[in-house]
């Protein structure tokens, strides 16, 4: 082992004397520190979560302007009794008639929404923004507000019994909806989404089952809409998810599959962890997720230079020193080629280990920074049914080298090419022909589908982290599309694709081995 170690080590030391080398690892540290900068400033510049919500003076200001541009309202009012067979008998109605062109609706309905709330609502006690039950109950009212409008708007001669009774419906409702906005009643709120939502059986079980549990969390609405938005997102994803178990298919986007036993537990194990979060107040909030996606997608361009890098170093570790004949010096030395071969292969995976460690540390590090300790959650899995987690930067670690299988089969490739040729040139080419020519082969893999024959490429089975990282979002159903997007859509088993990874890796190595051992040094 000392003689492999020292092997090692002259390696290590021969490699950090290459210009190249240096110049690829320092593209590679700028990429990772810029790119979450600019991330950040994406963030920033866009005000992703950065809203602006109504206030007392922006609603006075408005309203004064629609006021001024409608100038006096009384012109497009008419007033009129009229009758409505309700059954056997008749019903009177003092109803108003709104004469408006249909570009006025709009106006007209903001105008009759702030008047009513300059005039009865407590800006300083439910601040719109502040709450979730303020800015729902303030969206709700605005719309039952256009809702009556438009149906003013009817001319008197063609208002029926139908007209009556939809206008009866929708005066309720905006009664709920006001009483919801102005005196901050989460019970009206529910009473308002379930009249509303009357008779869509979808509707009605997503309110039993989501917006009904709010009145025991938080039966005052003191919840920020981002804490309540998390939620309600969790809650819809268990409903989501029991449904799906309970009904034993899902929809995969073309047709409805039955659940193999390995979904059902997948499943399940995503109700767990999300029940458990919610137990336990670890939900990760809208922006959290956000970062931490964005975290693991920035990771792809400083992985590129890390990628010529390694290709670099696998691709000339052999080739070079046979074309200069520096490697006569280890041959005739009484060490064993394997030794020789072994050493080379650990100085490569070396700076795989070496560059994967810098990139998360840094990126992680950065986001740290510019977000806050807080903001990079842990990734939560389920062992033995309980729930326990995987800190973020070792998560994030894990994550970027399970992304990379792709990467490590390419450099045993460089490394392969290397032993069997003198050319650097070639070995480094040939690797990057085949890197560039995976892409056009995923495609393939999209085009055709499901076939078996695709099912042996090795793309196929290079797509692992759905496959290990099932929970990296949770909050809903399309939590596939999302790992789709991040790594690409899994075909094979995991069982499957690693021993078929594993099986490739070593008739690589197997092939390489071959050649370096019998290689004449001239």
């Amino acid at each position: 082992m000392s003689k492999i170690f020292k092997l090692y080590t002259n390696e290590m030391i021969k490699l950090s004397h290459k210009i190249s080398v240096w110049i690829l690892v320092g593209l590679m540290l700028i990429a990772t520190f810029l790119t979450p900068l600019y991330i950040w400033k994406q963030f920033k510049n866009q005000n992703l979560y950065e809203q602006e919500y109504p206030t007392k003076t922006s609603i006075t200001k408005e309203r004064d302007s629609i006021a001024e541009q409608l100038g006096d309202t009384d012109k497009y009012t008419k007033r009129a009794s009229l009758q409505f067979m309700q059954g056997d008998h008749v019903v009177d109605l003092f109803a108003t008639y709104y004469d408006l062109p249909d570009s006025l609706y709009d106006q007209y309905a903001l105008l009759y929404c702030y008047n009513a709330m300059l005039a009865n609502y407590d800006f300083d006690k439910y601040p719109i923004g502040d709450t979730y039950l303020a800015f729902r109950a303030y969206s709700n009212f605005s719309m039952q507000c256009h809702t009556m409008v438009e149906l003013n708007a009817i001319p008197f001669e063609e208002r029926d019994t139908s007209w009556y009774n939809e206008y009866i419906n929708q005066n309720e409702l905006l009664e709920l909806s006001r009483t919801a906005l102005f005196n901050h009643d989460y019970n009206a709120f529910y009473e308002y989404l379930k009249a509303n939502n009357k008779g869509y059986y979808s509707y009605d079980n997503i309110i039993e089952n989501v917006f009904k549990k709010f009145l025991e969390i938080d039966p005052n609405g003191e919840l920020s809409i981002d804490e309540t938005n998390n939620y309600i997102s969790a809650f819809y994803a268990i409903f989501d998810f029991k449904e799906t178990l309970e009904l034993g298919v899902e929809y995969d986007g073309n047709t409805y599959q039955f659940l193999t036993d390995a979904r059902k537990k997948e499943i399940e194990d995503k109700v767990t962890i999300l029940e458990y979060q919610l137990q336990n107040n670890k939900l990760a909030s809208i922006m959290s997720t956000d970062v931490t996606q964005a975290n693991l997608y920035t990771q792809a361009f400083p992985r590129f230079f890390l990628m010529l890098l390694l290709i670099l170093v696998a691709g000339s570790s052999v080739s070079q020193e046979m074309a200069t004949g520096s490697i006569k010096s280890l041959i005739i030395a009484p060490v064993k080629r394997w030794k020789i071969f072994v050493a080379k292969l650990m100085s490569v995976f070396t700076w795989v280990i070496v560059g994967s460690f810098l990139i998360t540390l840094i990126s992680t590090t950065m986001y740290s920074c510019l977000y806050g300790s807080d903001i990079l959650q842990p990734y939560y899995y389920v062992s033995g049914g309980e729930v326990k987690t995987i800190p973020f930067f070792l998560f994030s670690l894990l994550y970027f080298l399970v992304n990379n299988i792709s990467l490590f089969i390419y450099i045993l490739l460089a490394f392969m090419i290397s032993c069997m040729t003198k050319n650097a040139g070639l070995s480094v080419g040939i690797t990057s022909v085949l890197l560039v020519g995976n892409t056009f082969v995923n495609s393939l893999i999209l085009i055709f589908g499901n076939r078996t024959w695709i099912d042996m490429l090795p793309s196929s089975n290079m797509n692992l982290v759905p496959l290990i990282f099932q929970n990296i979002i949770l909050y809903s159903t399309g939590t596939d599309e999302v790992l789709t997007l991040l790594s690409g859509n899994p075909t094979n088993s995991l069982q499957f694709s690693i021993i078929y990874l594993v099986v490739l890796a070593g008739t690589i190595l197997l092939i390489a081995y071959d050649a370096f051992v019998k290689k004449d040094i001239q």
